[in-house]
């Protein structure tokens, strides 16, 4: 014989491998160290790359972020009930779901499992502290569907008198939603008489104790109170016309959607030195969370654009435009961001 001895198992032997934990056994392994032993929670370093300064504290976006104990489930069920898109996921070694982000309609959602080792849990027991408010083109057929793939209902569907068509479900991850369709939008008064009796009253804020009103004179005033309502955007509150000239208007209270109030009139007006000013001399700076929609119905009225849209230095990742009436007057229209 040539060489040592050989040994004939060896020849069964097979090259040793790691083998990986099962997900669900390490994830929980994980959880139960780190409660036993109070250990302090390792979270990932921030990339300094990725470092926000803040300069100032103006919210900008709220997203919803739901912890489900089957993350994967839920996106599921929310892609097919809600019509939904899933548009990232990010899974942990241990199999979770540590994040993920999902697009319904114009809404952006944001689940994840469970962490109880981070304090993450999702709801248990039938009872949840948020509900989410949905709104959706066609209640009555989202409804059902959540019903039919498991949703329990807490308030059936019907019509609200707020204005809406609403119902509430529970759906099976534990999370609350109010679905709705706006159906119309009663006055203040009228939503308070539809629930006199109920054991709820509804009433307006009380108006501040001081204001500053602008005031614009019109040689056109009707034509301007549509140009402020029709383009811009304002709710035309009180409008006080001339009894024997219609088109002469003593006064107006044309309200901004997002506070604030501006009056409007005809100029030169017998008796009234403020009519006297000079018309299409004035401006104003008119501040919306959206200032998209009022460039587009500035753009399809045709007004003359002084400055085109551009992100200002003082609120970056805003909006701001400058148009001009008919008359000449100026409105700067964008998100303010101070600074």
């Amino acid at each position: 014989m040539n060489g040592p001895p050989t040994d004939p198992f060896d020849r069964l032997a097979a090259p040793i491998e790691p083998l990986h934990p099962r997900p669900d056994f390490a994830g929980d392994l994980r959880s139960r160290l780190v409660a036993a032993l109070d250990l302090p929670v390792q979270l990932p370093e921030r990339n300094p790359a990725m470092t926000i300064a803040a300069t100032h504290t103006r919210a900008t976006t709220l997203v919803p972020y739901l912890a489900v104990a089957d993350a994967a489930g839920a996106i599921a069920w929310y892609t097919d009930v809600f019509g939904g898109a899933e548009t990232m996921r990010v899974t942990g070694d241990d199999g979770r779901i540590g994040h993920a982000e999902l697009s319904l309609g114009d809404v952006t959602v944001y689940l994840s499992d469970e962490y109880r080792e981070y304090g993450v849990a999702a709801p248990s027991g039938g009872l949840s502290s948020v509900a989410l408010y949905l709104q959706v083109d066609d209640v009555d057929a989202v409804f059902a569907s959540a019903v039919g793939a498991g949703a329990s209902v807490q308030e059936p569907l019907a019509d609200q008198p707020d204005g809406d068509r609403r119902g509430t479900l529970l759906d099976p991850f534990g999370h609350r939603w109010m679905l709705a369709q706006p159906v119309e939008r009663p006055s203040t008064a009228e939503y308070a008489a539809r629930v006199a009796g109920s054991g709820y009253s509804v009433a307006a804020p009380a108006a501040p104790t001081g204001a500053i009103w602008a005031a614009l004179n019109y040689a056109d005033a009707p034509a301007g109170i549509a140009f402020l309502t029709d383009v811009l955007g304002f709710t035309a509150e009180l409008v006080v016309a001339d009894e024997a000239d219609p088109t002469v208007i003593h006064h107006s209270q044309l309200l901004w959607p997002e506070g604030g109030t501006v009056q409007a009139g005809s100029a030169n007006r017998p008796g009234n030195p403020y009519s006297e000013r000079p018309t299409g001399a004035e401006s104003l700076y008119l501040v919306t969370a959206d200032p998209h929609a009022v460039w587009a119905r500035c753009q399809a009225a045709g007004v003359t654009v002084l400055q085109e849209p551009t992100e200002p230095d003082y609120a970056p990742g805003t909006m701001v435009f400058s148009v001009r009436d008919p008359e000449g007057n100026i409105f700067s229209v964008g998100s303010y961001g101070g600074g």
